[in-house]
């Protein structure tokens, strides 16, 4: 199992104790416990302590139902965890770091763009960034959720995040100035150089480099 090159444990506690959700640029994991499973199932390398650690501040968390417990599965592979290990693991970590917060939303309260399916990483890449524009133009008192993440026929999400993943961090570290809001940006396998960007975005700073792991 890998771990991120740097972390950013307590970034959330840098934020002014008025801002609201909606205002914040937060780093996210899509199918966050997904770690096994093959090329066209595995979406992260990092397990979750170390995603949380790393920044990552929004979780997708896949259960199913299955002799009273919720079991965690991408797809029909389990990935040996329950839902209790997820609520165990997050606890942990905000017991050691109290000035950050991890937030259950309702999905109809929401923006979302998640065009999982992919055909090619062009098409994918511009409803990226159209709905990362509507982010930062659209209103501020609405969540909007960034699927970077996708799979299809001609690719997977490891093969696809090596494309996806390095064109979001141009894009971000184009519009480095004032703080800007980009909702939530979620992803496969990201790296700790994307994360520090969508996190400085925040404060209006972006300089890292390492996008993928």
């Amino acid at each position: 199992m890998f771990w991120p090159a740097s972390y950013l444990s307590d970034w959330m506690s840098g934020l002014p104790d008025h801002l609201s959700l909606s205002k914040i640029s937060i780093p996210g994991t899509h199918d966050s416990m997904s770690v096994l499973g093959g090329p066209k199932i595995c979406c992260q390398t990092w397990p979750l302590e170390a995603q949380l650690a790393a920044g990552v501040r929004f979780l997708d968390i896949r259960c199913k139902l299955e002799n009273g417990l919720f079991l965690i599965y991408h797809v029909n592979t389990f990935q040996e965890a329950d839902f209790s290990d997820v609520l165990e693991g997050i606890l942990s970590f905000l017991n050691q770091h109290p000035g950050e917060e991890v937030h259950g939303v309702s999905y109809e309260e929401l923006s979302v763009s998640d065009v999982w399916h992919v055909f090619c990483p062009e098409c994918k890449w511009e409803q990226v960034k159209e709905h990362l524009d509507l982010a930062t133009t659209g209103d501020p008192n609405v969540l909007h959720l960034t699927f970077c993440s996708g799979n299809g026929l001609f690719t997977n999400p490891e093969k696809l995040a090596r494309d996806i993943n390095p064109r979001c961090h141009q894009y971000l570290k184009s519009q480095a100035g004032p703080a800007l809001c980009w909702g939530v940006v979620i992803l496969d396998f990201p790296g700790t150089g994307l994360i520090q960007t969508i996190v400085e975005s925040n404060f209006g700073t972006q300089h890292y480099d390492d996008v993928t792991i």
